[in-house]
């Protein structure tokens, strides 16, 4: 592979693989092996969304590739710009994509115009995963708090609810929460 796995995911039939330099993919039904080129330094972080692979870098860029690719070693269609430290989450939804960084911010990108459309920096500490999960965005940060938040009508994310560790005794308090925010887990 010619360094060191830092992520990994999978999308249909391939296994795309983050490292030090580049993305490379491959194709477990055929064995072809394809290597996206353009980092500079590690990948910390990749999702796909509508033949578009993401990947967060440690320079705190984000790089977009068309996936699958057409040919080997092909560079990236865009570079996404603004956080200051590695992005070490990405999640997708069906308009954005959300982008959570050791820069203690989340980013939102409007997925048409690859645009970041709203910094949300309610975080005290790095921003240590991203979910999109039915029309709501949950993180969670170092700073010992899951955050769920919710469109405003104007169509920006606001702070919905914070659910810091003092008040989790275990898991199953957490469940409740989600439950009570979702209406549709089961305890």
């Amino acid at each position: 592979m010619g360094g060191k796995i830092s992520c990994m995911i999978t999308h249909d039939k391939w296994v795309l693989f983050g490292i030090t330099k580049s993305v490379e993919a491959w194709n477990i039904q055929t064995g072809m092996k394809l290597s996206l080129q353009g980092p500079s330094g590690l990948v910390c972080s990749m999702t796909i969304k509508d033949e578009m692979l993401f990947a967060g870098m440690g320079d705190g860029r984000i790089m977009a590739w068309e996936f699958p690719a057409k040919e080997n070693n092909l560079g990236p269609v865009a570079i996404l710009s603004g956080h200051e430290r590695q992005v070490i989450s990405l999640s997708v939804s069906a308009t954005r994509l959300y982008s959570g960084s050791l820069d203690k911010t989340i980013r939102v990108w409007d997925l048409k115009t690859l645009q970041c459309v709203q910094t949300l920096s309610e975080h005290k500490a790095a921003v240590t995963s991203v979910l999109c999960w039915d029309q709501k965005l949950l993180s969670c940060s170092l700073d010992k708090t899951v955050k769920i938040w919710s469109a405003t009508e104007a169509g920006n994310l606001q702070v919905m609810h914070t659910h810091s560790e003092e008040h989790v005794s275990s898991a199953h308090s957490l469940y409740e929460l989600l439950y009570h925010q979702f209406y549709f887990l089961k305890t």
